[in-house]
This record gives C-alpha cells, structure tokens and sequence, in this order.
C-alpha cells in the first residue's frame, strides 16, 4: 500500500488532548498526519481503519503519557514494530508527551526500548524535540542541536545591504501601528505587541521554529483582555505578516510551488542576486529551487522591493504598482470552471449528481493529470481588498494530498477559497491585473480582506 500519511499517531485516549495539540502542530508543519480524531468516519468499522492507517503510514509515533501504553495502543504499537522488523524503511518512535513521569525511569513497553525517544516532556512546543521528530518522521539524522539562527537578511529602505540584519527589521513599524489601530489594537498596547513579534521573529527563523510564532500568537493577545472579534482579526492579519517575513514558512505551507517561476525569476536577476550576496556576506547555500527561492526573496526584500499587500488592503489605500516588486498577497479566489469544464466534461456531471465519493476521485484526475498539455494552466478569479484579479498557475504544480485535497475539492465545487502566497502581478491584455504566483498556500478566512470600519 502506498504510504499516503507521513505519521500515523499511536496514543492511550487518556493523552487525547496533548496527542490532538501534536497532530495540529505538525500539521502546521506540513507533515501529513493520521490521527483517528480527524479520520475514522462515524458509522464504521474503526479497528480496520487503525490498521488501514497504519499501513499506509511511512511512521507510527508511539505517545506515552502519565497512563502509559493503553490497550489498543499496546496493539496499534505490536503492529508498526512487526512491520518494522520486516521493513528497514518502516519507522517506530517512542514520543514522551509532557505528562510522562518526569524522572528518567520511564517504563516503555521492552521492544519499544529498541527505538530512540523523542522527548517532549518540556512541553510540546519545544523546538529541539520538534527538530528531532521531524528528522525521524522523514528518516534523516538529526544532528547536533541547533541554536537559533538569522539565516535571512532583509531590509526596507534602499540603502546599500548591511550585514547580519534579522527578519524583524523588514517591519514598517509605521504601517504595522497603522493596520493595528484599523484592526482595533490600543495604541498604549501596541508598542509591547511589537517588540514582542520582532523578538519572535528573529529568535524562531530557524525552519523548524518558525511556526511557534503563529502559535504564540492567540495566546499574546488574550493576555490584554481584547475583544474576541478584535483577537481574531489581529490573529489573522500577523499570521499573514509572520509568514511574509519567514518565507520557509510558506514553503512548508504551499499547496503550489512553481519550480518554473522560482528558476525564471532567479535567472534573470542572478546578477544582482549575486552582488547583493556578496554584499551580506551570506552566499547561496545550493543550486536547488527552495534555495534559489530564498535567496531572491531575500533580495528582493533587502533592497526594499517587496510589498506586503494585505496592510494597504487593510488601510483601504490603493495598490501602487511599479515594474519589478515581488509581493505577498491574500484574497479571495475561485476556480474558472468553464476552463474546467471544458477540459473536463465529466466533472459538471458528476457535481450535478452530487456525488461527493466520485468528486474526490476526480480531484486526483482533475490536479493530478498524468498529461502536461491536459489542463496545463488553472486559472482562478478573485479579489485583492477591493480589487479584482485573475490568477494563473501551472496545473502540475499543484500538490494533491491529505493537506490541501479539501480545499481543491471546495474550487472544483465552485466556493471560493482564501489563498495567500507570493508573486508577481502584471497587467493583463485585457487591462486587469494578473497574479503569476510563486508559492501560495491555503489560508482562513480573513475578515479583513475588505477595508474595516471600526467605532
């Protein structure tokens, strides 16, 4: 069987809440996750689809808690390790939830003592446990532990590159006080929220760490006792913010990256790519298309040609478009289904049938046709604030799995979907805009897509 989940999660239902909190979290890492919560269907057989689960599993993470293996738990984990005797490439790891005993005499089950642990035991969000669990979940050697590195030079003004500058200093402070008072932020609050993102900012740029400045988020907010409607735009807006400055970030996220797009935008500035890094001391890493990725994002905000869309979106002011800027967007998007329709004549049927067994069949043919020249390009339509705009992508970047085959269901029904990414925007020969984006990813809905008006 095809492994279609990177992780399948073992746990005594006891640890319930902690094992859901490590399945919400690697799945904002962009690790697809089997976890029963979120996959058996009321109504059937819940034992075969635990061994269904973990047989199309690449790894099965054994939580122990303060109870220990639990019943099913002990069978679940009996299962993965038969396996793991008769496949090399079959992963068991023992995880220490932060309710295991604290002292070092955990009692694991005797075959499970074979396996090196992963220990959260500090708390779930801690980034050394997190850098190992990803490394087994992908079969990589950890290594030594990292400490937090600014790997991204970025600067808002157009003077020469400085050396050793952090991701923070790519926020306009001006801007970003602006877009807080509009979201309903006090200003006699805003100074601590913004040395607090900045600080975050630098300290999590690490790939592994950068989400737990999203996740922070909510928790910073509520400290200051704001209404629940102003916390949850707040929320949004600076997840979107946290994600422009971190572009990995984005990465991990994507549901659409355009190798394409990275290696046409990286040749024709290669040279001015080059003299910036040079500048910065911080030479390209490799040749390959992530790397490429960040280092034009990386110049592009360091010479000050990288606009973040939302916070003018948010402030009702116009979009200032100029020749060459790359920007962060978010809006509002559907799919252009006659395109669709055309390509695929089946699929208006099968929708006015209702069906909804054969329409997630179809996401696989509709996204994942075998034949490049079949439905090459997925064009969408949508708005940017107030601003209309057309988006085109090329189909065989789009990434059909368990993370975004929901949201690709939702276009081909014809719902429109939040989508935010980075890109560039031209004018097309109709006289609209259109968006030719880089990496996007799926995003919540933001309440603040359209100018607010607060009293």
């Amino acid at each position: 069987m095809p492994h279609r989940f990177e992780v399948f999660l073992s746990y005594n239902s006891a640890d319930r809440t902690d094992v859901s909190s490590l399945a919400s979290y690697l799945r904002d890492l962009g690790i697809s996750v089997w976890f029963d919560q979120w996959m058996l269907i009321p109504g059937t057989a819940w034992q075969k689809a635990l061994h269904e689960g973990i047989s199309s599993s690449q790894t099965v993470a054994v939580c122990v808690g303060h109870s220990g293996v639990g019943p099913w738990e002990n069978a679940e984990m009996m299962l993965a390790l038969d396996r793991a005797l008769k496949d090399s490439d079959y992963r068991v790891i023992p995880i220490l939830l932060p309710s295991a005993p604290a002292d070092n005499h955990i009692e694991l089950p005797p075959f499970l003592n074979l396996y090196s642990w992963v220990d959260f035991r500090v708390g779930l969000n801690d980034p050394e446990a997190t850098r190992r669990l990803i490394a087994g979940i992908k079969g990589n050697i950890p290594g030594p532990s990292q400490e937090p590195a600014a790997s991204f030079s970025v600067n808002t003004t157009n003077s020469a590159p400085q050396q050793s500058l952090t991701a923070s200093q790519n926020i306009d402070l001006d801007v970003l006080s602006r877009c807080l008072s509009v979201i309903g932020i006090p200003d006699d609050i805003q100074p601590e929220l913004v040395s607090w993102l900045r600080t975050e900012c630098d300290r999590y740029l690490d790939r592994s760490r950068i989400f737990d400045v999203s996740r922070s988020i909510p928790e910073r907010l509520q400290r200051f006792g704001l209404p629940t409607p102003v916390i949850h735009d707040a929320e949004s807006f600076l997840d979107e913010w946290v994600t422009s400055l971190t572009p990995p970030r984005l990465l991990s996220n994507a549901f659409y990256v355009s190798n394409e797009k990275i290696t046409r935008t990286y040749r024709a500035y290669r040279s001015a790519i080059e003299a910036y890094f040079d500048a910065v001391g911080n030479p390209l890493e490799s040749d390959a298309a992530e790397d490429k990725f960040l280092a034009t994002y990386q110049y592009f905000a360091g010479t000050g040609n990288f606009v973040f869309l939302p916070a003018r979106v948010l402030l009702g002011e116009s979009l200032f478009w100029s020749a060459d800027p790359v920007f962060y967007f978010v809006g509002a998007f559907m799919l252009d289904r006659k395109e669709l329709f055309d390509a695929f004549p089946s699929v208006e049927v099968f929708l006015k049938e209702k069906s909804q067994r054969i329409t997630l069949g179809l996401t696989n043919e509709v996204f994942g046709h075998s034949d490049p020249f079949h439905y090459p390009y997925v064009t969408m339509s949508g708005y940017l604030g107030q601003t209309s705009m057309r988006m085109r992508m090329s189909r065989k970047y789009v990434a059909v799995n368990s993370m975004t085959v929901d949201s690709l269901l939702t276009l081909i029904a014809g719902t429109p979907v939040i989508i935010s990414g980075v890109g560039s925007i031209e004018r097309s020969q109709d006289g609209g805009y259109l968006i030719q984006p880089t990496a996007c990813r799926f995003s919540q809905s933001q309440s603040w897509l359209h100018p607010i008006e607060r009293s």
